[in-house]
């Protein structure tokens, strides 16, 4: 079985800090001495491979290890601002919630590393990617425990007293369902070169099949296997839950619906299966309809409007895929063939036995 943590593939592998020139880890051990344990002489200090937002250091401090968390160079303005958030969502979750890292301190002072950071501990466990690597055991009943695990642990969250640990004031603008419709729908006008008949009909359709508001509860914003640390002998418990950067106050049918859009099933069209985030076609794992009735089960909540939170994260990756495009021909037959599977959940009226067009 391969072990994982913040950061890596299935694995926690992590490179030499060499590749970012700007870091300086003298710097930072004088920094951290006296503030971490463990901090004595110099920092070994290397860097995990993946991250789109914030760049993922983990610190050796002797025998101890920490993770330190600071924003890419090239996104600083938006980096900054998401990495700060991310840092008050754990401190104030690690308080009453043991399903993620201790948040152990934060530097605002970009005289330091050029820019905040903040540091908690390093969580050891299996993070489930796409690609499996050689030698991990991932038989049906493994499998059924861990979609169990990530299931119930959404429904975890979203029972949280947000107003008990100073989190419901947290900005919700971007955990409506309005808003965020509306925001996606601009994003896509954008990104067209030209006009997308799919991209247009769910563009017209969100917004007039939108569900009344559900509630506001902490919400994660992307919640899929590959933000999990799952425990390393059973994988039927939830260690810890990574990146929460996009997260907030909002409908927490956001959440569910981003993780069934990122859940794949076997029987899925191709498009589908090669853009997944996990292994979650392989014997074992719950179906979508299975997802939602353990949610509901789990969360003591209702949700009538499944296919709308389906076909909505659908949209948004289909709408990622286009802006992601630049024009390359073949990512942007990608976004359409999503956007044709989407606009099939819409016509069938449900969130399986789909196909693309």
């Amino acid at each position: 079985m391969s072990e994982g943590g913040q950061g890596g593939s299935n694995a926690d592998s992590s490179s030499a800090i060499r590749v970012v020139p700007d870091f300086d880890a003298l710097k930072l051990t004088r920094f951290l001495q006296g503030k971490l344990e463990g901090v004595q002489g110099s920092l070994v200090v290397e860097q995990f491979a993946r991250g789109t937002t914030h760049l993922t250091h983990l610190l050796r401090a002797g025998e101890r290890e920490y993770v330190l968390r600071r924003p890419l160079p090239f996104a600083r303005e938006d980096g900054e601002a998401s990495l700060l958030l991310e840092w008050r969502v754990l401190s104030a979750l690690s308080s009453v919630w043991r399903r993620v890292p201790r948040a152990l301190l934060v530097c605002e002072d970009p005289a330091v590393l050029g820019a905040p950071f903040y540091v908690m501990e390093r969580v050891r466990g299996v993070i489930l990617r796409a690609r499996v690597r050689s030698g991990m055991e991932l038989g049906p009943e493994r499998m059924r425990r861990a979609a169990e695990a990530a299931v119930d642990t959404l429904a975890e969250l979203h029972g949280i007293d947000a107003k008990a640990i100073g989190l419901d004031a947290l900005d919700a603008g971007a955990g409506t369902l309005e808003a965020d419709v509306a925001a996606w729908a601009a994003r896509c006008a954008r990104a067209q070169a030209v006009p997308l008949p799919a991209f247009a009909a769910l563009a017209e359709w969100l917004p007039r099949h939108r569900p009344p508001p559900g509630g506001s509860v902490v919400i994660h914003n992307d919640w899929a296997y590959d933000n999990l640390v799952l425990d390393p002998v059973s994988l039927s418990r939830v260690v810890a839950v990574l990146d929460w950067e996009r997260a907030g106050m909002g409908d927490p049918l956001l959440d569910l619906g981003a993780l069934l859009g990122h859940w794949v099933q076997a029987d899925d069209p191709p498009i589908l299966r090669a853009l997944q985030r996990g292994p979650t076609a392989l014997p074992g794992n719950l179906t979508r309809a299975q997802i939602l009735d353990r949610y509901e089960k789990k969360a003591g909540r209702e949700v009538s409007h499944v296919v709308f939170h389906y076909v909505f994260a659908l949209f948004r990756r289909a709408v990622a895929r286009l802006e992601a495009a630049a024009g390359a021909p073949a990512a942007l037959e990608e976004a359409r063939r999503v956007a044709s599977v989407a606009l099939d959940a819409v016509n069938k009226g449900r969130i399986d036995r789909l196909k693309e067009s």
